[in-house]
């Protein structure tokens, strides 16, 4: 009997496995999961813990990664897993419930589209790099009721505010001022803030945190109080435009790669008496070489003879006027910048005499912004004239 040729390609074609077709639904954990391709919209539910994902290539909806515009998350689940999220690059808009106790590592990394988002009350634990590389953010929103982290201006700060955890990398400001009692800059916190030329810390800063103005390809200014004590590694990593940084003594540690990259470096100013040991990657593909250098009075011979710091090209005791243990008054980007030893009234005039400020001011360091223009500053006994440009 003569089977219709026509009817066997049909068979086989019948018999091929559908599984070839990337499931729109599924299981993960306790929980389920379901794509909507004409919504664009991934939505998990049930009850429980998601689980963590070893790579993006482990998300259950990873065939649509890539077209997932919205992701709306049941109440009933607990976190956000590991990686759940990351590179998923039309992503605008997430929903999170108030079940949510947790966001795991990485779990929005990369989501490249995603602009906001708003934290529930419930939000506990926030894992490292959650939002890393999320360029186009421009606002986190912290329900009122959260009682571990809240928002100020879009910024992402612990409850207390000692902490600053995320300033969104979308924001457009070119300047930003860390509020007072700031105590710690988070991992990663400005990373890839492209847009920002100044920063200015606290008195009371104490910690800056790994990679946490990795790749702010615009930073021209960076101003570290007396009170900062560590830098973590990478902290300052390929911020190719900041021309010039000073370490007070009361740095005791900097991480390894922490101003790798940063090729517009021009000048240094260090004061320790006793040079502080530090990796010799610190300034990885920077030309110490046609650096200087600034250090103490009397302590030249001291940098020339260790490592890395003897690797500058001019290393020069600082000047009088830009003294290191006492009073210090100088510009940079418009900024005037003070620092005091003891309590007293600064006064500032413009160059017809008239006073511009009065400022009675403890110790330690103080900013004052100024327009443009030749100004005379009288702290104490000595009287600075400075150019604001």
């Amino acid at each position: 009997m003569k089977t219709n040729i026509f009817t066997l390609w049909m068979m086989g074609f019948l018999l091929v496995p559908l599984g070839a077709q990337a499931q729109t639904s599924g299981t993960t954990g306790p929980l389920q999961w379901n794509y909507h391709a004409d919504t664009k919209t991934l939505a998990v539910t049930g009850t429980g813990v998601m689980p963590d994902y070893a790579s993006k290539d482990d998300q259950p909806w990873k065939a649509f990664r890539a077209e997932i515009e919205k992701i709306t998350v049941a109440d009933g689940v607990k976190t956000v897993g590991k990686r759940a999220f990351s590179e998923c690059s039309k992503l605008t808009s997430i929903t999170l419930p108030v079940s949510v106790t947790e966001l795991g590592y990485q779990a929005f990394s990369k989501c490249t589209a995603l602009k906001n988002i708003a934290l529930p009350s419930g939000i506990k634990t926030i894992r490292s790099q959650a939002f890393v590389n999320c360029t186009a953010l421009t606002a986190f929103d912290v329900d009122a009721g959260n009682m571990h982290f809240t928002s100020a201006d879009g910024v992402l700060y612990d409850k207390a505010k000692t902490k600053l955890i995320y300033y969104p990398a979308g924001k457009m400001e070119t300047t930003f001022n860390v509020p007072a009692g700031v105590h710690d800059i988070g991992s990663y916190s400005f990373s890839n803030c492209t847009t920002l030329q100044s920063v200015t810390l606290p008195t009371g800063s104490k910690t800056i945190g790994s990679r946490a103005f990795e790749g702010c390809t615009a930073l021209q200014n960076i101003h570290l109080p007396n009170s900062v004590s560590t830098i973590g590694g990478y902290a300052f990593s390929s911020c190719k435009a900041l021309s010039s940084i000073t370490f007070s003594a009361n740095i005791t540690k900097i991480g390894s790669h922490a101003f790798a990259d940063c090729t517009g470096l021009k000048e240094v100013t260090a004061q320790w008496t006793v040079p502080l040991i530090v990796e010799e990657n610190l300034f990885k593909k920077v030309a110490l070489s046609s650096l200087t250098l600034k250090v103490p009075a009397g302590k030249v011979q001291a940098y020339k003879s260790t490592p890395v710091w003897k690797e500058f090209a001019y290393i020069a005791e600082v000047a009088n006027q830009e003294r290191i243990d006492g009073l210090r008054i100088y510009v940079a980007h418009g900024i005037l910048y003070l620092t005091l030893p003891a309590p007293q009234t600064v006064q500032i005039y413009n160059v017809n005499g008239m006073a511009v400020k009065i400022l009675t001011l403890g110790p330690g360091e103080h900013i004052e912004p100024l327009a443009k223009g030749i100004y005379l500053v009288r702290a104490s006994d000595t009287v600075e004239k400075i150019l604001v440009k």
